[in-house]
């Protein structure tokens, strides 16, 4: 069983039983240089699967798409997830777009 957590759970608390796996779903568009990556992820929470999906058909090159995150939590516990939507050569630069979840595993 997963649980999805999206845009719309963005600076809130989400509850799961342990074994479930958790999985991000963040709306993207890496044509533009723009992509997510984690800010901060918690001690203790693994990725498991890390992939990108065009939207759309038929498929379009430079199409957005959902960049898709699968975690499990090694145990019972609070983690948090903190992303940033930014051109990773721009350092200097502000993220455009944050996103953070505190997951609790019971």
């Amino acid at each position: 069983m997963a649980t999805v957590i999206t845009q719309a759970d963005d600076q809130s608390s989400i509850t799961v039983p342990s074994g479930t796996v958790v999985e991000l779903h963040l709306a993207e568009n890496p044509t533009t240089g723009f992509q997510w990556s984690f800010d901060e992820i918690a001690d203790g929470l693994d990725v498991v699967e890390d992939r990108f999906h065009m939207a759309g058909t038929p498929l379009v090159p430079g199409a957005a798409g959902v960049h898709e995150w699968r975690m499990r939590a090694r145990g019972a516990g609070n983690y948090t997830l903190r992303m940033k939507y930014s051109q990773p050569w721009e350092s200097e630069t502000a993220p455009d777009r944050r996103f953070s979840v505190d997951i609790v595993v019971t």
